[in-house]
């Protein structure tokens, strides 16, 4: 008899099981970080299972460098509007 292999969906919610186990472990500040950071990964699991790989963490990862990634660029952008406005007002 042949094995069935778990759907995508099975992996990544396995995979993301084993990140809030982990998350129990950290101190309450981080644990409140860490939380947000999974919800952010949990917004792209369609992303995540398009890929049909079975290294789900791997996407996991690249998720949330891209979420900071994206950040970043957000920011970078408002500090240089905020700095435009700034040397605008200047006389």
């Amino acid at each position: 008899m042949g094995h069935t292999t778990p759907s995508q969906r099975t992996v990544i919610e396995s995979t993301l099981k084993e990140f809030e186990t982990y998350g129990r472990s950290l101190r309450k500040e981080e644990q409140e970080i860490y939380k947000e950071m999974l919800e952010r990964v949990y917004a792209r699991v369609g992303n995540i299972s398009f890929t049909g790989s079975v290294h789900v963490w791997k996407f996991i990862l690249l998720s949330l460098i891209l979420d900071i990634e994206l950040k970043k660029k957000t920011h970078d952008t408002h500090r240089c509007i905020c700095t435009r406005k700034q040397d605008s007002n200047v006389v």
